[in-house]
Parts: C-alpha cells; structure tokens; sequence
C-alpha cells in the first residue's frame, strides 16, 4: 500500500528531527558524534543500559575512528562480536564501567585499533586470540583493574607500543610497561645495576663495569623475565626508592678480588703490630724522658711517631675486618670507615707536615748555626705540632661534612680522583698537590743543608748537626717515596689506559692493595730510620730497660746513660780531654729523664 504523500513528508521531518537530536546523520539518540577538528573522521560518545543497544544507536558503525561508551553498572561482559561492524575504528574508550569479563572475539574485525583503554572496571578475564583481533594495536591501559593478570597474548603483540597501569604484586601497582625502552636512571649506573631489558631477559647476570672488581649479581623475578622477553620494561623500577626494584630485583654486591687482596695484604699482620710497637714506644720514651722533651728534633720524630702510629691501628683494625666476607664487610662500611679514614687522613696530613718541619728545624739549625735567634725552639716546635695535628683533624673531617666520602672504597681512603662523588676530584688532586709541594719545597732545603755542611767539615758541632741531618734526611725522603707512589698510580691511571688493559685482579692490586701496603710499610721503617739511630734515644731505652727488666736503681742507670753518651761524644769530637760524668743522684732526687 503506496503512503500518502503527506504521510511521507511527515516520516521525513520525525527522522531528520531525531537525527539532528544526535548531533550526526550516524547517531540516534544514546550516542553523540562529531567530527574530530583537522581530520575528516568521526567521534562518538554513548551511555548505555547494555551493549545490545550499541547496534541500534549507531546506523553506520564502519565510519566510526573513535568511540567511548559508558554503561550502566549492571553491565559486566563484554560479548563476542559486539564490535564486529566497526572496521575502521581506532580508539576505544570502555572505561570508568564495570567490566569484569572480555568473551572471546569480543574485540574480532577491529583491525585497525591502535589504542585501547579498559582501566577503571573490574577485570577478572580476557580471552581471545588478540593477535587475529588486535594486529594493529599500539597503546593498552588497564590501570586500576587490580584482579587482573595481564593475558600472555597481550605481549605477542608485535606493534604495542605501551601498556598503562600492569600490576602484578602488592610492591609494583599500576606500573607502566614500555616496549624497546632506553634504560636511563644515572643513579643506577653508578650503583652498577643495569636492569635494561637485555639484561633482565638472563635473570640471573653480573652488572658491573669489566674492569672493576666491584660488581653486583642480580637475580630477577620470573614475571620481569617474562616481560622482558617480549621486549617491555617497567617503568615503576626506575622510580626513587622502588619497593617494586627491591621486590622484584634482588642486588648482591659480588667482589671478584676479594680473597686475593686479603692473602696479599696478610703481610700487614706483620708490619703494622711491629710498627705499633715501635712509633708507641717513640711517642711514651720521648714525652718521658726530661732530655728527649727537650730535644726539638726528638720532640718533633714523636709527633711523626704519634701520626704513623693512627696509620699502625688503621692498618690492622682494616685487614682484620676484611677477613669477613665481602656482603658482611659492607653492613659496617659506612661507621667502620669513617672512624678508619678519619684516623688514616690525620695520620697522612701530620706525617708530611712534619716532615717539613724536621727539615726546616735542621735546616736553621746548620746553615744559620751562627744565629741562634731563627732556629726554632722547643716552645716553637710544640706550637707547631698542636698547629698540625690541628690541621690534621680539620682536613680529615671534610669527608664527615660530605666533601668527599670515606667509603668511596673498601680501603676507607677518601682519595678518588673521579667526579661521580660531590667534591671527591677537587679533594684528591688538592690533597695531592699540596703534599707534593710540601716534599718539592724540602729538596733544596736539603741541598742547602748539605753544601754548608760539606764547606764546614772541620767544625765538630757542624759535622754532628750534619749526622743527624743526614738521619732525618733518610726519614724524610722515605715518607717521600712512599706518599709519591701511590700519586704516581693514580696519575697512571687518570692519563693512560692502563685501567682498561689490566685485569681487574691486577688493577685491585696496584690501586688498594700496594698503596695500603706502602703506607703501613712506612709506618713501619719511620722509628727505625731516626728515632732508634739516635744515640740519646737508645740511651733513654737502655736506661728505661735497665731500670723495669734488670731492677738496677734509677741512679745507677742513669748515670750508665750518661758516662756512655759522654763517651760517644768524646770520640765523634775527637777531643782527648776526659769528660767528666755527671754526678750520680742521690736518692730521692729528681732525675733528668
């Protein structure tokens, strides 16, 4: 039956009223479409009771790019098929609902898809042959579906790009997965754990520069292995402080050279508990012996004594923690080393200044013999060893402040001419100048010390001055060679290639372990090069033993040490005129040492 023509125009208007009520020719009444500005593609947005309506609010699917729909909270499935006649669509908003069941093929025919956003709902399940449905997806968000495990056919995705909001344990919510990612947290890298995925693909490896000792082993949880399989990387790893890293990575400092250094360094149990000893009894004879106390010289090899005495404990308290195993080491590192490092820099800074100071003190003492005015006097040499130590402790206390750091290393030693620690370069290179210069400026001194002497040979007291000059001469170039090695190995090390040639056993060797050796090994031969050469300190250790081990009277002892001295002295002089002893003291009297 034909229909009226008024009936017809009256049909026409109801629909172009409906369709003008949808904002599109394509939209009913649910859905509202508009064009996407710049492109000549369309936008829609639906709310609905339940995904069967889709099909009759909206009259051509096939010309739909982007589609959004927000359903009733009954809705819990999504079904199969349901976007089967939406073959150009390109962005699919579903959330904010809730979901809690993706049916098979409910996403079949949707070939040209690159973004799909499912967070927000409740999934439970998803199944499907996602490769056939989604070949062209690139970006996915489930955030805030915390049931759901994230479907192994998602990953062999071969263009996603990004997936938004993957949980997998209560440490690593929402954590965002990023496929062909750049690992870039500096602060890792120099922690040495590089957890790109090309490493976290292994599970079990070794990070770490090839040419350290010092590494890390890392074992991987199964779940990032799987990630990393297929190329994704979680991002939540790279956060600060990353409950997700600690739970999921677990870090086990490894050092390749642990036990080799140590069997090395055992020659220490027998230098530094000798040079102990030795610089203890320098230090207690000197401060007790009234003659020694005042001897400028003696006064300032105690105060040498005292510092290479810090580098004795220092040496043993060091290579008798190193005894326990390297990841128990590390539990004490940071309170073990800056007690060690503090007692081995002010060790270090009073060692080398008074070097200087011995060589200044004989320096006046022969070539301005004549002039007793300049030399320096006891109460002068006891102001300058308060001024050293002083400056000792000031100097060793800028690593306590965070100039510079005591536990760049295993050996406690702030010296790391490398700018990966605030302040570490410029304290190392300072540090070294300024000892070189120290030693560069008692060179001549000696030069000069010796040609006076060599023009005034036949004076007796000269010739005496230029003995003990000669004894700390030898002391002194000493502590020289031994501060100017390990310089030269950092030197070495900062200029050519020699830490990219050696292995990493050997350049362990030259870089902590011969430098810890040479340091206790000075520490070792200073007493022995003046203080025990020095005829009134073997007296006053002769006397001291005569008096505690052969319970001979302090006066018989004492005038022993003096008759022998006076002896020594006629001889070195030459004089055939006796000496008179000193009378013997009475008993009760105050003794001179």
């Amino acid at each position: 039956m034909a229909l009226s023509p008024f009936v017809l125009i009256t049909l026409t208007i109801l629909r172009a009223s409906v369709l003008a009520e949808a904002g599109s020719p394509n939209c009913l009444a649910r859905c509202e479409c508009k064009k996407i500005p710049g492109r000549d593609e369309l936008e829609t947005k639906c709310s609905l009771e339940d995904f069967q309506k889709l099909t009759t609010s909206i009259l051509r699917p096939a010309e739909i790019q982007s589609l959004k729909i927000s359903l009733a909270k009954e809705v819990e499935t999504v079904p199969n098929g349901l976007f089967k006649n939406f073959t150009k669509l390109e962005n699919l908003d579903l959330s904010n609902n809730s979901i809690r069941d993706i049916e098979d093929g409910a996403f079949s025919n949707l070939i040209y898809l690159q973004r799909l956003d499912l967070s927000s709902n409740q999934l439970e399940s998803w199944r499907g042959n996602l490769t056939n449905e989604l070949p062209q997806l690139m970006f996915l968000n489930i955030s805030d579906n915390t049931n759901l495990i994230l479907p192994p056919a998602v990953m062999k995705l071969r263009r996603l790009k990004e997936i938004r909001g993957v949980t997998w344990n209560k440490h690593c919510l929402n954590c965002k997965l990023v496929r062909n990612y750049t690992f870039q947290n500096e602060d890792l890298k120099k922690r040495d754990i590089n957890i790109s995925v090309s490493q976290l693909v292994k599970g079990v490896y070794i990070s770490g520069k090839k040419f350290n000792c010092r590494v890390n082993r890392l074992v991987v949880n199964e779940s990032l292995v799987n990630y990393a399989k297929h190329g994704f990387f979680p991002l939540c790893l790279e956060e600060e402080h990353s409950a997700c890293l600690k739970s999921e990575v677990r870090v086990t400092p490894v050092h390749r050279c642990w036990d080799l250094d140590n069997k090395i360094l055992n020659v220490v149990y027998f230098t530094s508990p000798i040079a102990l000893v030795l610089n203890l009894t320098v230090v207690l004879v000197s401060l007790t012996t009234k003659v020694l106390r005042r001897n400028v010289t003696m006064l300032l090899t105690s105060s040498m004594a005292a510092s290479d005495l810090l580098v004795s404990v220092y040496s043993i308290i060091l290579i008798t923690a190193r005894k326990m195993p390297y990841v128990e080491y590390l539990v004490y590192l940071e309170g073990l080393c800056n007690a060690l490092g503090f007692m081995w820099l002010t060790g270090q800074i009073v060692t080398y200044k008074t070097s200087l100071w011995l060589t200044i003190e004989r320096f006046l003492a022969i070539v301005y013999c004549m002039e007793p005015s300049v030399r320096i006097t006891r109460g002068r040499a006891v102001t300058l060893i308060v001024f050293t130590w002083c400056l000792g402790l000031a100097v060793a206390t800028l690593p306590l402040a965070k100039i510079s750091v005591y536990t760049s290393n295993t050996y406690c030693v702030p010296i790391r001419p490398i700018r990966d620690i605030p302040h570490s370069y410029e304290m190392s290179i300072a540090l070294s100048v300024w000892g070189m210069l120290v030693y560069f400026t008692i060179i001549p001194l000696y030069i000069k010390i010796f040609i006076s002497v060599t023009k005034t040979s036949e004076q007796a007291g000269i010739r005496r001055d230029g003995s003990v000059a000669k004894k700390i001469a030898i002391l002194v170039m000493s502590n020289m060679v031994f501060f100017f090695l390990p310089v030269v190995i950092g030197f070495l090390w900062l200029t050519t290639n020699l830490k990219y040639t050696m292995s990493p056993q050997n350049r362990e060797i030259l870089t902590g372990v011969i430098p810890t050796l040479l340091f206790s090994f000075n520490a070792f031969i200073n007493p022995l090069l003046y203080a025990f050469r020095a005829e009134k300190f073997q007296e006053a250790i002769k006397m001291r033993f005569d008096t505690i081990c052969l319970r001979k009277p302090r006066a018989e002892s004492c005038s022993t040490c003096y008759s022998n001295y006076a002896n020594s002295e006629k001889k070195r002089s030459g004089s055939l005129a006796p000496t008179p002893l000193p009378k013997p003291h009475r008993e009760g009297s105050t003794s001179r040492f």
